[in-house]
């Protein structure tokens, strides 16, 4: 009979909460997505308000009815109907930095993307 190393059920500990530690940075919540945001080149602001019962996002001067469906952890679908835009579907990406704390948005819409930093008030 082979004979178990004491350190093996420590391993397993150790593995399982690496594995955990190392899953996604934003989850599924999307509240921290809500808020202010400006495109560093183009100056082209974005808000988001997901805090009341009717989404929308105000990008430039024009507001917009959206729903939003997460794709995977980080990636939302953003469906738009709009009278003068018509039936678009944009999609929204955090961008996470090194260590994993803050983000960026890329907002890939109308055959561009963008990238949006928070603004700070």
């Amino acid at each position: 009979m082979a004979k178990r190393s004491p350190w093996c059920p420590l391993i397993v500990v150790a593995v399982a909460l690496f594995v955990s530690g190392c899953g996604d940075s934003g989850g599924k919540d999307m509240s921290n997505l809500s808020g202010a945001w400006q495109n560093p080149s183009t100056k082209q602001k974005l808000s988001i308000n997901l805090s009341s019962d009717k989404t929308t996002i105000i990008l430039g001067d024009k507001t917009l009815s959206v729903t939003i469906k997460p794709l995977t952890s980080d990636s939302y679908s953003l469906l738009v109907s709009d009278a003068s835009l018509g039936e678009k579907e944009w999609e929204l990406s955090r961008v996470w930095d090194d260590n994993g704390k803050s983000f960026t948005l890329k907002f890939e819409h109308d055959g561009q993307t963008e990238t949006f930093e928070r603004v700070k008030i």
